[in-house]
């Protein structure tokens, strides 16, 4: 995790560790230190998970942090942030990556896990496409070769990783967040006029919603009945402030802050909108689409698995302002077939769909652990 917010990434093995105690295991989360409290990490500790957070990897000078991995280091030993994980000895790791690796997962952690003997299981959350340099290329390739499996969210994200490494992951898998809600039941359509939501977390590198105000900006947009709610939290919560009132859209767009109630956003709104600059089949859009909301994204990993465009929603071919805006006006002249196209979007979904992939994993880690000894 993050040092900074909970992400859809965490959600399949939080859910997988959560089962592993009901069936009687033990089970330990080993995360790096939010910047503030976060309510699934106590749902953690409730459901009877171990969670521990790891030194920082630069601590603050004159920190008990830095105090001890000075004395480490005067004892001749060459401290490690994973110095904690290893005595729990576990019998099997699950490392995940938000994006296509950390450099202290691939050196640091992955060194320790192949000193020890225990096995792994890595998922690989999402991708920018870009290759490593080319002189941790090998390094990056051999942590993922060592692993027991590699998860990934979509069929692309894959297949982007093996160009960016120059070699196929025999040993990969494609497994899905679960999503958050409670029945796979299709909302209701919202009375009223034009509603966007935005669900994702705030930070535009990824999500893209500065692309999605310098859109709605234009003159065209500002003479039509439209608003739009940007649900999530993020790193870049401020900026985007600033932009909304730089883009003179007060009075149509609003920051709502996190909302575990994904069915009540989807009660008011019509239309996803999914702006990305990077993703891997997001689960936002998988659950607008369950409650059968159309998607106007862009050709972002995993995206085209799930949304057909004209069909159940509308894609943009790339993650710039021209792209997405003429991808909104496509959306905009067809808005009257949106509740057709959000019909189509909850039967697709629904098909692709799987429910037990916590279980899954958590059986890929039993046999990890098997095939140890």
């Amino acid at each position: 995790m993050s040092a900074s917010t909970w992400g859809g990434s965490e959600d399949l093995w939080a859910a997988m560790a959560l089962l592993g105690v009901k069936q009687g295991h033990r089970v330990s989360a080993y995360l790096r230190r939010p910047e503030a409290p976060h309510p699934k990490i106590e749902w953690l500790r409730k459901g009877g998970v171990a969670v521990q957070f790891c030194p920082p990897f630069t601590p603050a000078p004159l920190s008990v942090e830095s105090l001890t991995l000075r004395a480490k280091r005067l004892a001749g030993r060459n401290p490690s942030p994973f110095d904690d994980l290893i005595r729990w000895r576990p019998h099997a790791v699950f490392i995940n990556e938000g994006g296509f690796y950390s450099q202290s997962d691939v050196t640091d952690c992955a060194a320790i896990l192949h000193a020890s003997g225990i096995p792994y299981v890595v998922a690989c959350c999402s991708t920018d496409g870009l290759p490593p340099p080319e002189e941790t290329s090998a390094v990056i390739a051999e942590f993922y070769a060592r692993a027991h499996a590699v998860l990934f969210n979509a069929e692309a994200t894959l297949k982007a990783v093996q160009r960016q490494l120059a070699r196929p992951l025999l040993n990969s898998t494609v497994a899905r967040n679960p999503i958050n809600l409670p029945d796979w039941v299709r909302a209701p359509w919202p009375s009223g006029g034009v509603a966007f939501a935005s669900v994702a977390s705030l930070d535009v590198r990824w999500k893209g919603q500065d692309i999605l105000l310098e859109a709605l900006s234009a003159p065209e947009w500002r003479v039509r009945e439209w608003r739009l709610s940007i649900f999530g939290e993020g790193r870049d919560r401020a900026y985007l402030s600033r932009l909304i009132e730089y883009f003179e859209l007060t009075d149509r767009v609003q920051l709502c802050g996190h909302c575990d109630d994904i069915r009540a956003v989807w009660m008011t709104h019509h239309a996803l909108v999914l702006p990305s600059r990077q993703e891997s089949a997001p689960k936002a859009m998988i659950e607008a689409m369950v409650c059968g909301r159309p998607v106007i994204a862009t050709d972002a990993d995993g995206i085209d698995d799930w949304v057909q465009d004209g069909s159940s929603g509308f894609i943009a071919e790339g993650a710039t302002v021209r792209s997405y805006g003429r991808t909104l006006e496509r959306a905009w002249a067809a808005k009257e077939e949106w509740s057709r196209m959000g019909e189509r979007a909850h039967t697709d979904a629904c098909a692709l769909l799987t429910s037990d992939d916590a279980a899954g994993l958590l059986d890929m880690l039993m046999h990890a652990k098997s095939g140890n000894g």
